[in-house]
């Protein structure tokens, strides 16, 4: 019986077998395994050799490890490849899933292109969360020159949110300073922005932006009027950008001009700009 299953499985397998050769980017081992792949490595060769059981048994340990997100999102791919050629399609989605939540800019390989694996990753990309966290910022209690400015931001999503960053510039800088923020109760996160950055009266605009795990960014700006003298600065909203979901990481984080924040906290961006893949058509 287990010849015979053999046989079948090979007579079955030769196209999942070729989507596995073929070279895109999701599928990027290492050649020389780490302690922390070696799992990883054991579970493509067992899919290879048709040991399917023990791959998936192989894969799930491997996902214990410390991989990285791409090593990951590796794992769910030969995992969906596997259960698939177990004839498990509820598992394959749910493993497609799983590896769209690692790295939502994933996309079939071309040699999945007019297969069933096209419907189940539409599946599972229709159960995939596509939209940003909104962000509210209420007015600070007080704001005063030469005193730092304790800044609350409500973030609200139908997914975790993964991290909430403050951006601003003091006055002088050539770059921006950026802060994680700490998640609070009900969804607040709280950031401090320094005296240094009080000490000039007039506007100091900021911004706060949030990720959640699903790599979909939102981005609210704002402005604080520092005071002469005394208390009763105020704040106000001067522009809310929302990106769009999917790993979509390109909203605005600031205009320049003079109001002391540049094109986003840093140089470098904080987050994936690649665009989500579009379901199969």
């Amino acid at each position: 019986m287990t010849g015979r299953r053999t046989v079948l499985g090979r007579a079955a397998a030769w196209l999942l077998v070729a989507l596995l050769v073929q070279p895109f980017a999701p599928l990027a081992f290492a050649q020389d395994a780490t302690s922390e792949t070696a799992l990883l490595e054991e579970g493509r060769r067992q899919y290879e050799d048709l040991e399917w059981d023990e791959a998936v048994a192989t894969l799930i340990q491997a996902l214990d490890a410390d991989l990285s997100p791409q090593q990951q999102a590796d794992a769910y791919w030969l995992l969906a490849l596997t259960t698939r050629a177990l004839d498990d399609l509820e598992a394959a989605e749910n493993y497609l899933y799983a590896l769209i939540r690692v790295d939502p800019a994933f996309s079939l390989p071309e040699t999945a292109i007019g297969t069933d694996f096209e419907p189940l990753f539409a599946a599972a990309l229709g159960r995939a969360d596509r939209g940003a966290p909104t962000i509210n910022i209420p007015s600070p209690e007080d704001v005063e020159r030469g005193k730092p400015v304790r800044i609350v931001a409500q973030v609200a999503d139908e997914s975790s949110v993964a991290e909430v960053l403050l951006a601003f510039r003091i006055p002088g800088a050539r770059e921006d300073t950026v802060l994680t923020m700490t998640a609070g109760d009900e969804g607040s996160w709280t950031g401090e922005i320094p005296s240094a950055a009080t000490n000039t009266p007039g506007s100091l605009a900021f911004v706060v932006s949030a990720k959640d795990e699903w790599q979909n960014v939102s981005s609210q700006r704002a402005t604080l009027v520092v005071p002469k003298g005394g208390g009763n600065g105020f704040l106000y909203v001067v522009l809310a950008v929302l990106a769009a979901g999917g790993g979509l990481a390109v909203a605005a984080l600031g205009g320049g001009g003079g109001d002391g924040v540049g094109d986003g906290p840093g140089s470098t961006p904080t987050w994936p700009t690649s665009a989500p893949p579009g379901p199969p058509l």
